[in-house]
C-alpha cells in the first residue's frame, strides 16, 4: 500500500516558457490547463497581484512568465475570489 504523501506536494513544476503570446494560443494553454484542473496546485484570485492566497495543493505547479500579456491571460482574466477563468 502506497502512503498518501500529499504534505510533499506538488512534485512536479511545469514552467511555461511561452514564446509566442497570441490569444488563440493562451486560450488553448487554459484550455487545456482546465482539463487537469484536479492536478494542479492553484489558489483563488485577490484583489491585488499582492494579495497572496492559500493554495489548495496538487501534485503539480505550473508557472507562467511574468509579460504583461501573460499576466492578463492568466491572472487579470480570472474573476476576483475564483481559482480560473469560465470556460469559453
Amino acid at each position: 500500500m502506497r502512503a498518501d504523501r500529499r504534505d510533499t506536494w506538488p512534485i512536479i513544476t511545469l514552467n511555461l516558457d511561452v514564446k509566442t503570446e497570441e490569444p488563440e494560443h493562451l486560450a488553448a494553454i487554459w484550455t487545456l490547463l482546465r482539463e487537469y484542473e484536479g492536478w494542479l496546485t492553484t489558489a483563488p484570485r485577490g484583489g491585488r497581484l499582492a494579495d497572496v492566497q492559500p493554495l489548495r495543493v496538487g501534485p503539480v505547479l505550473v508557472l507562467t512568465g511574468e509579460s504583461d500579456v501573460q499576466r492578463r491571460a492568466f491572472y487579470d482574466a480570472v474573476p476576483e475570489g475564483q481559482r480560473r477563468t469560465a470556460a469559453p
